[in-house]
């Protein structure tokens, strides 16, 4: 974080007016022109008490106008942190946010004392708001947080910084001397439900590419590997820890026990569904010769039918073993050779049927034929 105080110029409204009147009085007497002179030189000397006699503490900042530059870190909410611990009132201050490409127009005609800004040291930020704030050849002077290390035990999210001279640029260097300030840093962050292998993947693709990336980007990114302690403030996700711990491990580290005790195991269960297949293989056996001994032992009964409602009787049966037969080869790929056995089967029932009806049929004919003889006689 960075609170610079502008250095100190003649306001852009009052050069202009003396520019103004200069076109103005063009030939006019040399005593009219001192006193313009003499009123910018007053407005200049005002400047420079303003900024050099007050603004160096931040308990200094009630009462002024901070703006706080957009496009960056910086926030209202930032700035709240400092200004709560030296309990300074926001309702004090006036904060506007201010637009980089208008800080120098805000700073040159005096809308703001101080300038509020976060960002990388070396980045464009801040060097853009200390190059606005340096006026006429001088640096802009800064506002040291002096505390900033009781801020960063009461909160974990800030780091107390010491920022060298000439870390931020500038003709002439600034700051000019140390500066203390607080820094945080800004984490890429991952659900800890995530796949802990991408995330490992990412690490090894992100921290080896460090130099790359500050090269591109020069001054805005500084990548730092986070801190592996436990009691640290941001937790490591599991998956980068395991890239910095170099605890990465290969296809058959990390399935090999696997792989082994299913080797193991696999085969118990090949021989489980093999004594299962088997079992149910016959079963359906079972089943197909209990149906054909029906059958068989149909064609027994029906030669020993002793009347046409046995046979009846016998003839239903045998079209409900045909229908059991159909639906057993539904379900059950039957061979040819059993299908065969069963259509046998079945014809013998039918020709036995056949013979049992004539043979009951017989004595019956011969009986009326002998009737019919008697009644002749």
């Amino acid at each position: 974080m960075a609170l610079i105080v502008p250095a100190p110029g003649v306001p852009a409204a009052a050069a202009e007016k003396t520019a103004k009147g200069a076109k103005k009085t063009k030939g006019a007497k040399k005593t009219e022109s001192a006193k313009t002179d003499r009123k910018a030189d007053k407005a200049e000397k005002a400047g420079t008490a303003d900024n050099d006699g007050k603004l160096k503490k931040v308990t200094q900042l009630a009462g002024h106008r901070i703006g706080i530059v957009t496009g960056n870190e910086a926030s209202i909410d930032l700035l709240g942190v400092v200004l709560a611990h030296y309990g300074v009132p926001r309702d004090k201050l006036q904060i506007v946010a201010i637009d980089p490409a208008n800080l120098a127009a805000a700073i040159a005609d005096r809308q703001v004392d101080v300038i509020f800004v976060a960002g990388p040291a070396g980045g464009h930020a801040i060097s853009d708001a200390v190059a606005a704030a340096t006026r006429d050849g001088a640096a802009p002077s800064f506002i040291d947080i002096d505390q900033a290390e009781g801020i960063a035990k009461r909160d974990p999210a800030f780091d107390s910084v010491e920022i060298s001279a000439g870390s931020f640029g500038g003709n002439p260097p600034t700051p000019d001397d140390a500066l203390t300030s607080l820094s945080f840093p800004e984490y890429l962050v991952a659900r800890d439900t995530f796949s802990h292998a991408a995330i490992t993947r990412l690490a090894r693709l992100i921290y080896p590419s460090r130099l790359a990336l500050a090269a591109e980007l020069p001054g805005e990114v500084k990548i730092q590997a986070p801190s592996t302690d436990k009691d640290s403030a941001a937790l490591l996700h599991p998956g980068a820890r395991t890239y910095l711990s170099d605890d990465e491990k290969s296809f058959f580290d990390r399935y090999g026990d696997t792989i082994f005790y299913g080797m193991l195991i696999l085969p118990l269960f090949g021989s489980a569904i093999a004594g299962m297949a088997s079992y149910f293989h016959g079963s359906h056996r079972t089943r197909r010769l209990r149906l054909l001994q029906r059958v068989l032992d149909l064609v027994r009964k029906v030669h020993t039918a002793p009347s046409f409602e046995a046979l009846d009787k016998f003839e239903r049966d045998l079209d409900n073993l045909v229908v059991a037969v159909i639906h057993q080869s539904e379900h059950e790929d039957y061979e040819e050779t059993v299908r065969m056995s069963f259509a046998m089967a079945l014809d013998q029932v039918r020709f036995a049927l056949a013979g049992r009806r004539a043979a009951l049929a017989e004595p019956a004919a011969h009986e009326t034929s002998a009737g019919g003889k008697a009644a002749a006689a």
